[in-house]
């Protein structure tokens, strides 16, 4: 059980973890992005006549989706990776190879 690999002889336990790793790292992001859009709502709240104030809300806000929507992947991934360790390898293994 502990010692299937897939097509490029990576351990699908390997790969398992790294899914829960990169799944937590995806709720973090969540988290963080949930935080900067509450942030960017007490800003908005507390200036309010501030013509820069508001261009700075929006530019926070787009921050905080670009984060959101990159935790939503990484937690599709992660689930992916972690259920199914085989799932197209070959896009797995480009998408490894970008980050290093």
């Amino acid at each position: 059980m502990f010692d299937e690999r897939n097509e490029f002889g990576e351990s699908l336990l390997v790969i398992r973890i790294q899914g829960l790793l990169i799944f937590f790292l995806g709720k973090a992001q969540e988290n963080v992005s949930l935080y900067m859009s509450k942030t960017s709502l007490l800003m908005m709240e507390i200036y309010t006549e501030d013509v820069f104030s508001s261009f700075l809300h929006l530019i926070w806000d787009l921050v905080s989706l670009i984060v959101l929507l990159m935790a939503v992947a990484n937690i599709v991934y992660g689930i992916a990776w972690i259920f199914f360790p085989k799932w197209n390898p070959s896009t797995r293994w480009k998408i490894v190879r970008q980050k290093k």
